[in-house]
């Protein structure tokens, strides 16, 4: 993709986000129901995908798709009671934690298990309300095209999901766009470096690992009254 086209897309994504952060959680719920059900439909296309793509074996592709039918189910059956407000015990008013959206999450991830990483980190990140642009490995662009067909099959607004084909250095350079407001990451330990040090230089919120982990960005904000 062109620098154009990137920002076109970003910027996108953060128009998509002021609208998105406004909806119920049920509507949220909705979309992940729906994509669960576009990866059940299409789990043996999206299998082979892995095949062709990093050589997974069919049916270990099969059952990682079935992993993330598990994940987006979860998050829509579970995101409101886990992003409810909650009450805090104050000696004096009554006061509360509410989660709020922070805007456009830079996803970027490894080739290993092209659908399941996407999955664990969009799922959460799309519920609390945060749009998703991702960059995934280079090896693996059909399955990342895939995943944002899948969103977009499911209902999800032009916006919510997206994908970008740039290389690695292109997305360290993404970071410091003024409509990315977080930016998770699974990979190397040199590409994690270099992630973190640019999310450090504009001072955004970043969660990386070389392993797995679910990463979910919000603001956690105690309120008063």
């Amino acid at each position: 993709m062109t620098d154009q086209e990137v920002s076109y897309l970003v910027e996108q994504a953060d128009s998509t986000f002021k609208k998105w952060k406004q909806t119920s959680f049920e509507e949220r719920a909705g979309i992940l129901k729906k994509v669960a059900s576009v990866l059940d439909r299409r789990k043996e296309e999206l299998a082979r995908l892995c095949s062709i793509e990093m050589g997974k074996v069919l049916e270990q592709g099969v059952g990682e798709i079935e992993v993330c039918i598990a994940i987006f189910t979860y998050y829509a059956e579970n995101g409101a009671r886990f992003l409810a407000d909650k009450p805090l015990q104050t000696p004096v008013g009554t006061a509360f934690v509410s989660y709020e959206p922070i805007g456009v999450i830079l996803s970027v991830q490894p080739w290993n298990f092209p659908f399941y990483q996407v999955s664990r980190s969009a799922a959460p990140h799309i519920m609390v309300g945060n749009t998703y642009v991702l960059k995934h490995s280079s090896n693996v662009p059909q399955c990342a095209l895939a995943m944002e067909e899948v969103f977009a099959e499911a209902g999800a607004p032009e916006g919510v999901f997206t994908n970008l084909f740039i290389t690695g250095p292109k997305a360290s350079e993404l970071i410091a766009n003024e409509h990315i407001h977080g930016v998770c990451f699974t990979g190397s330990e040199a590409a994690g470096t270099s992630i973190a040090s640019e999310a450090a230089k504009v001072v955004k919120k970043q969660s990386w690992n070389w392993e797995v982990v679910i990463l979910v960005s919000c603001w956690r904000m105690p309120i008063w009254r």
